[in-house]
């Protein structure tokens, strides 16, 4: 037999042979005729081994010229691309609710059900901690937390309402029974916090009762900054001494005040000025070589405006709410809003904290019923 035709149909290939005695012409298929687009065919394998191991047309094209062969068309690729991946897709899934299934049995038998019997399955999963050898480290170490293994982390239900009452009312009568003036002393030029939530005045001011609070309250009670380039800015002393001086002031020094009244709420400040004034520093970094007349004409300053010349806090800026919230600690008030948040949004998180058990942080019936009536309208 003697090769007389080669025909390529993508990786599949036609060979035509004829007989040099009887000249009998005969073919031979690599992949069965009509059987091309088959997922189980030459072209299917190729892709699905160029997505196995995490590459593209372009690597399989590179290959191909390696060899000496032609490559399949762009077209053809997206074609079996779209067959594999689809395949793939009802593979996994299905596997996955085969195990869903048996991690649901399993969860039953050992009595992890909610309220409605549904079974609570654990997720689990595996950290990689990498070492960075271009720094001298030799290896990769690999590691895994409490979400992995026979010691996985198991999600806990709410306390009873019983029980948070119970605590909320030990939490409450622990922070009465405080000595407010020794806070203010020991945390005198420190950023200590204790067991109180310092409130972002303007941002619950502003906060409507369509907004979620799950991230305010998140910002306050895991606020994790640590500082930026204004903050960490040494000038500020500088500023209070200068200011003193030039005035002729007497400056009680101060950090945190707390509220006599309502022991959960307080405000920082650089210091008291007699009985009905207030001293707070502002030195951002980014406007060391101008002055404050110059900063907040240029726009540089956000937070004030002039008035009659003088640079003066914009009457919505947040900065200004938390001077007025000072005010309010200091002549012993509080806004209803306050007292709303904290004991609807806030203290729930503080008593039963859902963040660190990796739930969605509470929401407050008031909250819900607007949204849920939004919802409905929308």
């Amino acid at each position: 037999m003697e090769l007389i035709n080669e025909c390529w149909l993508d990786f599949c290939i036609i060979l035509s042979f004829k007989c040099k005695m009887c000249n009998i012409t005969r073919t031979v298929h690599t992949e069965p005729p009509g059987q091309e687009a088959d997922s189980l065919n030459v072209n299917a394998l190729a892709v699905s081994g160029m997505i196995a191991t995490g590459s593209g047309y372009s690597q399989l094209e590179e290959i191909c010229a390696a060899l000496n062969m032609s490559c399949i068309s762009r077209d053809t690729w997206n074609t079996y691309h779209d067959q594999v991946s689809e395949a793939i897709h009802a593979t996994a899934w299905e596997l996955l609710t085969e195990v869903a299934k048996e991690e649901a049995a399993l969860a039953k038998e050992v009595g992890e059900v909610g309220k409605e019997g549904c079974p609570l399955i654990t997720v689990r999963r595996c950290h990689l901690a990498f070492q960075n050898k271009r720094k001298g480290s030799a290896m990769q170490s690999y590691s895994a937390d409490l979400d992995y293994g026979p010691d996985a982390y198991r999600i806990e239900e709410d306390i009873s309402e019983k029980a948070y009452e119970e605590k909320k009312e030990t939490f409450l009568s622990q922070l009465m029974r405080e000595d407010q003036k020794k806070i203010e002393e020991i945390t005198r030029g420190t950023t200590q916090q204790g067991n109180y939530s310092f409130f972002f005045f303007g941002k619950i001011c502003k906060l409507k009762s369509t907004i979620s609070c799950a991230n305010t309250v998140k910002q306050i009670r895991y606020n994790v900054f640590k500082g930026n380039s204004n903050t960490c800015w040494g000038s500020e002393k500088v500023a209070v001494v200068q200011f003193t001086e030039q005035n002729n002031l007497t400056v009680d020094t101060c950090d945190l005040l707390v509220d006599k009244d309502f022991p959960f709420l307080g405000a920082s400040s650089y210091g008291l000025i007699g009985n009905n004034a207030i001293k707070e520093v502002k030195c951002p970094a980014s406007i060391k070589l101008l002055t404050p007349t110059e900063a907040v004409t240029s726009k540089q300053i956000r937070f004030m405006d002039m008035k009659n010349g003088n640079p003066k806090l914009k009457n919505d800026d947040s900065y200004m709410y938390k001077v007025q919230g000072t005010f309010q600690i200091l002549e012993q008030k509080i806004f209803p809003k306050f007292h709303k948040f904290y004991f609807n949004c806030l203290l729930p998180e503080i008593i039963d904290s859902r963040y660190v058990r990796k739930l969605p942080i509470r929401e407050p019936e008031y909250i819900m019923k607007v949204q849920e009536s939004l919802s409905e309208k929308g």
